[in-house]
């Protein structure tokens, strides 16, 4: 089992094993994948999500392969486009938000 320790200018150290899968970080009987296909979903869905598994791969190379569960509760509702669109919209209305309420 390989633990890597990653930390950023100002950010709590995050620690996880390179050989769970990236999302949950949990043993289970689902077997793992590692696609250059799914890993770069999982990248497209992290720069709107910017979560824990944000912190978890910001370090790694953009290119590096990465595992992951192929479930529901993983990779499946991590990457769902639905609920992607609704993050976007949310972010896209706080950003405005903001803007109106900043005085010059």
């Amino acid at each position: 089992m390989e633990t890597v320790n990653l930390s950023a200018a100002g950010d709590d150290e995050v620690e996880f094993d390179e050989e769970l899968c990236i999302i949950c970080q949990e043993h289970t009987q689902d077997k793992l994948a590692s696609t250059q296909h799914g890993c770069d979903q999982i990248r497209s869905a992290n720069d709107v999500r910017q979560d824990a598994v944000f912190a978890r791969l910001k370090n790694l190379s953009p290119s590096a392969l990465f595992s992951y569960h192929v479930t529901n509760a993983c990779y499946k509702g991590y990457t769902n486009s639905t609920k992607i669109a609704k993050l976007k919209k949310q972010k896209k209305k706080i950003k405005a938000a903001c803007a109106r309420s900043v005085i010059w």
